[in-house]
């Protein structure tokens, strides 16, 4: 079992029965990511105490790739009769909060 909260939003409990119901067709590729647009909280986390400040600060990554790889392990059936054994998360250039908090 894969404990994961974004398993059990409204739409990927959507998509993870539209999967099993074969409504999308065979399913051979998945890629997610964590999208949400933080840079107003984040840039403000010396005022707010924002938890995810240091993390933006010290690292360029992806700071939740499971947020993603739940619901993507549930529509691929990961751990029921295979299993994962590795995962690779990427980060591109952090350009976009650097351009973010020299205009704001």
């Amino acid at each position: 079992m894969f404990m994961e909260n974004c398993c059990y939003d409204k739409t990927e409990m959507l998509v993870t029965a539209m999967v099993r119901k074969n409504l999308l067709g065979e399913i051979v590729h998945c890629s997610g990511a964590y999208t949400h647009d933080l840079r107003e909280e984040i840039t403000k986390g010396n005022i707010n105490r924002h938890y995810r400040l240091r993390n933006y600060i010290n690292r360029n990554c992806e700071n939740y790739p499971t947020h993603s790889l739940g619901p993507i392990a549930k529509i691929l059936n990961i751990n029921r009769g295979n299993r994962l054994v590795s995962l690779v998360s990427v980060a591109s250039k952090s350009a976009g909060i650097k351009t973010y908090l020299k205009e704001n």
